[in-house]
């Protein structure tokens, strides 16, 4: 497999967008990374009618694996695979493993859990002040007594700008999307130049 420039620059692009959402979870995101998911999809399928060779294969398994992670990623199909549950699981893992955003909510939320005092990777439900939105909730402290690990996960929200549990989780979501769908194309494009090798040595 060739890495280019532009496939490097395109990697390291999309692994930005992957880290500033994940510690930024906002509206944006909330909806650009859906559409990026669908508009690629989208493309992957029109590349599969135009193009030719390993850019055809690219786009063939790019937009198969795409398809078939909509549907059991995002649409929760054949949930006893457990493939959304999974992808969910490692998502709100990696999320507590990097430091908070420290804003006034957040601020509150640590003086008031440290007050009642602190467990490790437990949840711990806490009066929510409405004056920021948010109605219903937990906060869960990951990692020693560091403020900026504490991680409030938020269940119910009637602020625009404040992400809900299940809201957050849908941007990570289509981010696997992405990731099965890349993985998928470069499946496709290594099958083809594997055929491509064997059909010259058998003539």
């Amino acid at each position: 497999m060739r890495f280019t420039v532009t496939t490097l620059l395109a990697v390291v692009t999309w692994m930005s967008v992957v880290f500033a959402s994940f510690m930024y979870p906002k509206e944006f995101w909330a909806f650009v990374i859906p559409m990026l998911a669908f508009n690629a999809t989208l493309v992957a399928i029109v590349g599969s009618r135009l193009c030719r060779g390993e850019d055809r294969a690219f786009c063939q398994g790019f937009a198969t694996a795409a398809i078939a992670s909509f549907a059991v990623v995002v649409g929760g199909l054949f949930p006893s695979m457990g493939v959304q549950a999974g992808v969910d699981r490692f998502a709100l893992a990696a999320v507590r493993m990097l430091p908070a955003p420290v804003t006034p909510l957040h601020e509150h939320l640590a003086n008031a859990l440290q007050r009642n005092g602190m467990a490790r990777n437990t949840p711990v439900e806490i009066d929510w002040p409405r004056e920021f939105g948010v109605t219903k909730g937990t906060f869960v402290q990951v990692r020693g007594n560091d403020r900026k690990y504490l991680r409030f996960e938020v269940e119910e929200s009637i602020a625009a700008g404040i992400l809900s549990r299940e809201e957050q989780l849908a941007i990570y979501r289509h981010h696997a999307v992405i990731a099965f769908a890349l993985v998928g194309g470069l499946l496709g494009r290594g099958f083809q130049r594997s055929k491509k090798s064997t059909w010259k040595l058998s003539t």
